[in-house]
Formats: C-alpha cells, sequence, structure tokens
C-alpha cells in the first residue's frame, strides 16, 4: 500500500506502508493498493480531523431519566421548537416513542438531559430512525438524521472529557412505521443503545 498525507494522490512512488504512522494535525490520507501483477486499486481517502476535547458541565441535583416533551407536528423535517406549543412532558428512561406519543402519527418528540461520560476519549453517537431525528451533545450537533425516511442510521464523533454533558434528541414520526434508537461507542463501550444508568435531569 502507498499512501501520502499532504493531500496529493497517491502513486507507485509514494511512501509504502509497513509501520504505523502517527498523525498529529488534521490531515488527509490517500492511499493505492498495488498487487505483484501492477493493478492498482481505487484511491481512498480519508479526512482525519483535529478536535479539542469539550468539557464538562458543573452541575448539581441530577436525578435518573430524562425529560420528554411531545408536539402536534405534520411535516417532512423536524420542526424549529421554539415555536411550537408542549402538548405533554415528563420523565422517561428511554429513548422510546411508544409510550410518550400524543398519537399514533403526525407528532415529534424532544429528550433532554444530560448525559454521563465515563472516561475521556472520542465517543460515536449514533440515532436510527424512521422518520427523522437528531442529537445534540455538550450544545454541538453531532448526529444530523432528519428527514422523511425509512430506518436509517447516522452517527457523529466528539471528543469528551469525563463528566457530564446537556443533550438533547429529537425525533419527528409522519406515518407508518416508527422508530427511535439512540446508541454510543467510545473507550472500553462497544456500539450499544446508551443506558438508563447514563442519563440524568436536573430537579
Amino acid at each position: 500500500m502507498h499512501y501520502t498525507l499532504d493531500g496529493t494522490d497517491a502513486t507507485p512512488a509514494s511512501p509504502v506502508f509497513r509501520d504505523p504512522v502517527k498523525i498529529t494535525d488534521t490531515t488527509t490520507v490517500k492511499a493505492i493498493t498495488i498487487w505483484k501483477d501492477g493493478r492498482i486499486s481505487e484511491p481512498t481517502v480519508a479526512k482525519l480531523q483535529k478536535t479539542a476535547y469539550l468539557e464538562p458541565t458543573d452541575v448539581q441535583g441530577l436525578e435518573a431519566g430524562m425529560t420528554y416533551e411531545s408536539y402536534d407536528w405534520k411535516g417532512s423535517a423536524l420542526p424549529d421548537f421554539t415555536t411550537q406549543t408542549s402538548l405533554k412532558s415528563g420523565i422517561v428512561q428511554a429513548f422510546d416513542p411508544e409510550p410518550v406519543q400524543p398519537h399514533d402519527d403526525y407528532y415529534a418528540l424532544r429528550f433532554t438531559g444530560y448525559v454521563r461520560i465515563p472516561r475521556d476519549g472520542v465517543y460515536t453517537f449514533t440515532t436510527g430512525s424512521d422518520d427523522g431525528s437528531d442529537m445534540w451533545v455538550g450544545g454541538q450537533e453531532v448526529v444530523n438524521n432528519d428527514g422523511l425516511h425509512a430506518y436509517t442510521e447516522k452517527l457523529g464523533d466528539v471528543a469528551l472529557k469525563a463528566g457530564y454533558y446537556p443533550f438533547t434528541v429529537a425525533f419527528f414520526q409522519a406515518d407508518g412505521a416508527k422508530y427511535l434508537r439512540v446508541f454510543w461507542e467510545g473507550p472500553g463501550i462497544k456500539k450499544q443503545r446508551i443506558p438508563a444508568s447514563a442519563l440524568f435531569h436536573t430537579r
């Protein structure tokens, strides 16, 4: 495998990958594979983005569970919740539309609270939904999975220090099937649904 780290296309004259390469800044990696018979693969391109850790929030008086709000909504994307009137609200332990939906179809839900990050590292968050969803962590949009669609998973990465971070997960349902699943993955954590033990709200 031949590669470059300066954004130029990899060629047979580029360095050969033999040992791990340490990358400390934002870098575009381009690579090709050359077989013994002379065939050359299509190029592989990966952009590695250097990022700073988000800082946790100093918050007191947390309790288990997260707040939800439900809304009437008939649209092709998530609403601007600041212009909507909530139909009902409460505390729940899981990202599950069924127990809190105001109707079978045409509604939106917003879950808010704090997520507890157990250790420093880069975390991958995923929302799987039918229809649209998005997720914010520490004031930063991490996943945008909005729009009308069948069940689709989209993910995003964010560097977090151990501690508590405000989060928002939004979801809307048009008609037909409805699903909302929220996953995380990080240091020592394989991809799994975010457990109730990591979700909190203020009194």
